[in-house]
């Protein structure tokens, strides 16, 4: 990412939210040098995130669950999708 300046990173979060968290220090590593990095969620209300992002996916025949895991939820929720000292709401 050094190569590029003055650009927009659009990463999905799948792409920084990991269930092995050694991955996830890898992203967060090359995200640390930006100080604009945005978490965008369709409302500050977690709940209603989460259900926004089902219905949105349900729509394209996607449920993301896989294995008992529900990663809408985990995304949206998960800490890693935070820096340090932001909380869910």
């Amino acid at each position: 990412m050094r190569d590029y300046r003055d650009c927009v990173f659009d990463l999905g979060a799948g792409h920084t939210s990991f269930l092995d968290r050694g991955l996830h220090e890898r992203v967060a590593s090359a995200l640390r040098p930006f100080s604009n990095v945005v978490l965008l969620v369709p409302s500050t209300d977690t709940v209603t995130s989460v259900h926004i992002l089902r219905e949105r996916c349900r729509q394209r025949g996607h449920t993301w669950i896989h294995d008992g895991i529900d990663f809408i939820e985990h995304w949206v929720t998960d800490d890693q999708n935070r820096r340090p000292g932001e909380t869910a709401t």
